[in-house]
């Protein structure tokens, strides 16, 4: 099976500033390792116009996703598994009051 050639960011948004791809970038990072904190993207050149210490809570510990990687589950308690992380993001999104939606709108517009 022939693959297509892989397109960069740049390629694919091109009128996107380069610090908001820069930002996108590190989000989109495979290895959470190497991937972005909240705090880290908050603190980003491309988002510091809306930064704002004062309504920026943190939860004050780290999140772990409910899904072992190396356990066997049946669909069901897959399904279930998914549910549950699909909660945590949401209220870690409340948390943050981060939307990707914004992000990505801002990226295109500019």
């Amino acid at each position: 099976m022939l693959c297509k050639p892989k397109k960069s960011l740049e390629e694919c948004i091109p009128t996107a500033p380069s610090d908001g791809l820069d930002l996108l970038k590190r989000l989109l990072q495979f290895n959470p390792d190497k991937r972005l904190t909240a705090d880290e993207a908050l603190h980003h050149p491309f988002v510091a116009r809306f930064h704002n210490p004062d309504d920026e809570p943190s939860l004050g510990y780290e999140v772990i996703p409910a899904l072992d990687d190396d356990v066997q589950l049946t669909v069901e308690q897959y399904r279930t598994k998914l549910y549950q992380v699909d909660w945590i993001l949401l209220e870690i999104l409340k948390v943050f009051n981060i939307t990707l939606v914004f992000l990505a709108l801002s990226l295109i517009q500019t």
